[in-house]
């Protein structure tokens, strides 16, 4: 049995749970057998009901009870998989006292020194820096929806925009968006997020203006193919949008992703536009008057052969 341990937060967002979707779905296809655990989070325990999956709530800032030991042994766990990003020693030596093996994403917390295998495909500065036994750097170990492989395709133009800045949007940027692109000469369609709270102060933004907002939608990968670009944070949700050939403009939402937004903008298929709260929304015309986009998705269509779930995941079970 495969234990996947999951947080997340308004704050935090619910970047990790998608990725973890991604890893759960492979086990699906595989028929392996896995449990999800995750902190109780009202959106994301509401989003696993409407969704049906299966899931138990624990309490990740328990370090006294090792509720950990509890779980391997009632489930039989033989393999541990965080996705928390800043896993506390204390967890992590509960885990491995257990004599299981211990995975984790992006980790980067004091806890990352004892695990076996640590995933870091968004992080890109400081890789000398990373602990754990085994360390997998690069987007060949990105785990991302391989619903992608059936919507990418090349764009030649840039008349339908998307805005979609995280599930939560913790710092209220789509508003701040909205306000510098309501007047722009581009068709702008905004999709909030599952968690997004200010609702009323975007409909006062946009009021009189013709940008589109949309409530979420079924599936925003799908969604991407009706768009020529897309304004998002530095998160999941880019690479899953430059996948699928579609050029970005990166916002940082939290100082981590700053790193997501130089490392496509390297890579010739975004820009960027820096950390959030020095961001110059005067720019945001410029920069998409400015942007090439059919350079910007032909260099996006090559960055990936798309093959970082089963790379990770071949990884996880050896």
């Amino acid at each position: 049995m495969y234990a996947i341990c999951v947080e997340c937060s308004h704050q935090r967002g619910m970047g990790n749970l998608f990725r973890t979707r991604n890893i759960m779905n492979w086990f699906d296809e595989h028929k392996i057998k896995y449990i999800l655990l995750i902190n109780n989070d009202e959106r994301s325990v509401t989003y696993l009901k409407a969704q049906g999956i299966p899931y138990r709530t624990v309490d990740l800032w328990d370090y006294h009870t090792d509720w950990e030991k509890d779980i391997i042994d009632k489930y039989n766990v033989h393999t541990w998989i965080n996705d928390r990003m800043n896993t506390d020693i204390r967890h992590a030596a509960h885990v491995k006292k257990c004599g299981v093996k211990l995975c984790s994403f992006d980790d980067m917390g004091s806890g990352a020194e004892l695990v076996d295998q640590n995933f870091c495909p968004m992080i890109f500065d400081h890789i000398g820096d990373l602990k754990g036994k085994s360390v997998f750097t690069g987007i060949e170990y990105m785990v991302l929806n391989q619903e992608i492989l059936q919507y990418r395709r090349y764009r030649k133009e840039k008349k339908h925009i998307l805005v979609t800045l995280g599930g939560s949007d913790t710092y209220g940027v789509t508003v701040k968006v909205a306000q510098a692109v309501k007047t722009l000469p581009y068709h702008f369609t905004i999709v909030t997020g599952f968690c997004f709270e200010d609702y009323e102060e975007l409909e006062k933004t946009l009021s009189g203006s013709n940008v589109e907002v949309k409530d979420t939608v079924p599936s925003l990968i799908e969604y991407f193919k009706e768009f020529d670009l897309a304004i998002t944070g530095g998160g999941i949700t880019a690479f899953e949008a430059v996948f699928s050939g579609l050029p970005c403009i990166i916002i940082a939402n939290e100082h981590h992703e700053e790193q997501v937004g130089g490392f496509l903008k390297k890579s010739g298929c975004s820009e960027y536009l820096g950390y959030h709260k020095n961001l110059a929304l005067d720019k945001i015309g410029a920069c998409i008057e400015n942007m090439n986009v059919e350079v910007l998705s032909g260099n996006a269509l090559k960055l990936s052969e798309m093959n970082g779930l089963e790379n990770t995941m071949r990884e996880i079970i050896k």
